[in-house]
């Protein structure tokens, strides 16, 4: 089965004035982490509240560049500065799952999922499924998936997510229905056509496979999606 890939961070708030911490977050959001370290880099003349949103993304500027240790190091910095600095919370466990320590993660993230709300909360608690996926406790993650979407019923990733644990369980129906769920908010997505083609031939419904076989070439015919799509579709021919 393919594998699919998920976001491992929290999305830094933007702000609108031209500060140091300003400028970082839309590098950040634009894929320029360099340029946002080095934006961050040197002594801050930011304090308190502010000079631990810095820390914060610089930490996570480092984590999206495979500097974990000195990501993870950034975050208990911010922490310390601020403790009620959620989403350091959020990245400093993101940073413990990309490191392997699943349960120091999970055991971060369970009491962080009961002091946020909305779709930070959901962030957690996506996070937290996929870490108790990574320890093999397949009861709690659907569980934690669905907080996840209790929290943000729009949340794609975990809409997505949930799809594959139940096609992977092979409660293919379940696993289509979260498919088509996550393909009415993003339609065009190669993966999770992809995906609910292959439910659907698994099912013996090979005409909505061949169906939605076609519309992963024709939405990333280079993609490895198509590679996959049409090696199934050769098995018709």
């Amino acid at each position: 089965m393919a594998a699919l890939a998920f976001p491992l961070a929290a999305a830094p708030g933007t702000e609108r004035h031209p500060t140091c911490s300003g400028r970082a977050a839309q590098y950040i959001l634009s894929g320029d982490y360099d340029r946002a370290l080095a934006e961050l880099a040197g002594d801050s003349a930011a304090t308190g509240n502010e000079a631990a949103r810095e820390l914060n993304l610089r930490g996570l500027a480092a984590m999206m560049t495979e500097r974990l240790e000195e990501a993870e190091l950034s975050f208990e910095k911010a922490l310390k500065l601020d403790p009620a600095l959620r989403e350091a919370s959020l990245n400093h466990a993101v940073v413990l799952l990309k490191r392997s320590q699943f349960q120091a993660a999970v055991d971060e993230l369970r009491p962080l999922f009961d002091q946020t709300s909305g779709p930070l909360q959901g962030r957690v608690a996506f996070h937290a499924a996929l870490a108790s996926d990574r320890l093999g406790r397949l009861a709690d993650v659907r569980q934690w998936l669905s907080r996840a979407l209790t929290s943000d019923p729009s949340y794609g990733e975990a809409i997505l997510y949930s799809g594959l644990i139940e096609e992977r369980t092979g409660h293919l129906q379940e696993a289509g229905a979260a498919y088509k769920r996550y393909l009415t908010i993003h339609p065009d997505d190669p993966a999770a056509l992809l995906r609910f083609g292959l439910c659907a031939q698994r099912a013996g419904h090979a005409d909505v496979a061949r169906r939605y076989f076609g519309k992963v070439i024709a939405v990333a015919p280079s993609g490895n999606e198509a590679v996959e799509a049409r090696k199934f579709m050769a098995m018709w021919e």
